[in-house]
């Protein structure tokens, strides 16, 4: 499996992304989609196919909880609730977080 990763001048974290988002601060979206491929990408190459899936399809379930704070259905999902899905595999998970959402590993 491969990500078409592009440069993401806007910062090297998804949760730098986010706090310059929650400033109103305008930047190119792609870096969201390019951090999170290899977020996901580095998740799967780590956990194997059976287990990533498993993950997978527990934040898809999260994501389905209605939490009725806006008008859509389900729920959003961030990394807390990421973390939460791959639980059981926290020691491998734990590092790629850190790594891409924290931007606090060099790993």
């Amino acid at each position: 499996m491969t990500v078409d990763y592009t440069y993401c001048p806007a910062g090297d974290n998804i949760a730098l992304l986010e706090r310059l988002d929650a400033a109103g601060v305008i930047y190119d979206y792609r870096c969201n989609y390019a951090l999170g491929g290899q977020f996901f990408l580095e998740l799967y190459n780590s956990l194997g196919d059976d287990a990533f899936s498993e993950g997978l399809r527990n934040l898809y379930f999260a994501s389905l909880v209605e939490d009725y704070t806006d008008e859509f259905d389900g729920s959003q999902v961030g990394i807390r609730q990421i973390q939460d899905a791959f639980q059981s595999h926290a020691r491998t998970v734990a590092p790629i977080v850190d790594k891409w959402y924290h931007g606090t590993s060099s790993q």
